[in-house]
Order: structure tokens, then C-alpha cells, then sequence
């Protein structure tokens, strides 16, 4: 029998407990899930959240692998006493809200949008006047003048081609 050890925040002891028995069941295998530690030399793999009240992993001596519950690894890292494999959650919502904050970092470097944060309110950045130049192959004057897009936009007649 394989013995589980639920190391995590006790207050979602329930939620985890119902789905990790459904995802085990469908294995086939004989298991035995719990939160209470009976003897730590009995246990054969760990489901650990830092939040958790597991801290000292040193009496866990059987133990073959601790599975974090979250995405990061800085936490258990710094804990000393995990001399255990330690594997990280990993599912596609994770990876697709990764891909999210990382494009937003680059496009907030890209952009520049710290010097708004930092401005003072009612404060003038010169430096964001952007030029925009495109060209319109389809757009003609017919009397050779600005050709007029809307109140603010217009094409310069010596843009134009045609």
C-alpha cells in the first residue's frame, strides 16, 4: 500500500482530499491518503504546500517524492531540510497565466509605462508624442490636397500615391 501524506493548508484538506482521491482511483492502486501523521517513516510521498504547518522534512526518511502544490519552488528551496525530490504543480491554466505576466512585463518595459506611474498628476511627458506613419494604397486627392481621416487624422497630400 502506498501511504500519502496531505502536508498542506488544513483548510482545503477537504478539496484536495476529494479530488486527489478521484484522480488516484482511476489508477487502480492501493493507497492510503491522509493529513494525520502517524509515523513519518511510513510515509512514501508527500503533498506539500508552505502554507502548511510541515516544516522540518528531516524525519521523513522513506519519503520518495514531495509534490508542491504550488507553481513556484522558491519556498521549499529554502528549506533546509528537503533533501527530497520535489516536483512542481504544473497544468495549462499555469502555463498560459505565465505566458500572460511575462508578455505583460515585456510590453510594460516596451512601452515604457513606468514613467507614467511616476509622473505627477496633471504632469506634461513630452517625450510621449508618438508619430504614426502609414501608407494607403486605395486613398487619392482629387484636387491634390490633404486627404482628411477625421477630425484629428489626415494623410498628407505628398503621401499619396496614385
Amino acid at each position: 500500500m502506498i501511504n500519502i501524506f496531505y502536508a498542506g493548508n488544513s483548510e482545503e484538506w477537504d478539496e484536495y482530499k476529494l479530488h486527489l482521491n478521484q484522480a488516484l482511483n482511476k489508477f487502480n492502486i492501493s493507497y492510503r491518503l491522509t493529513k494525520n501523521l502517524e509515523n513519518p517513516l511510513d510515509i512514501d510521498y508527500i503533498i506539500y504546500a508552505p502554507n502548511g504547518e510541515l516544516q522540518d522534512f528531516t524525519p521523513f526518511k522513506n519519503v520518495k517524492l514531495v509534490q508542491g502544490l504550488w507553481a513556484g519552488v522558491e519556498v521549499p528551496l529554502a528549506n533546509k531540510s528537503l533533501t527530497q525530490p520535489l516536483a512542481r504543480m504544473v497544468e495549462p491554466g499555469l502555463s498560459l497565466g505565465m505566458a500572460d505576466y511575462v508578455m505583460g512585463h515585456v510590453l510594460r518595459y516596451h512601452l515604457g509605462t513606468d514613467r507614467f506611474h511616476k509622473a505627477s498628476p496633471g504632469e506634461w511627458l513630452g517625450e510621449n508624442i508618438l508619430s504614426l506613419g502609414f501608407y494607403l494604397k486605395s486613398t487619392n486627392s482629387l484636387n491634390g490636397e490633404d486627404v482628411k481621416l477625421s477630425e484629428r487624422l489626415f494623410l498628407p497630400s505628398s503621401k499619396l500615391r496614385g
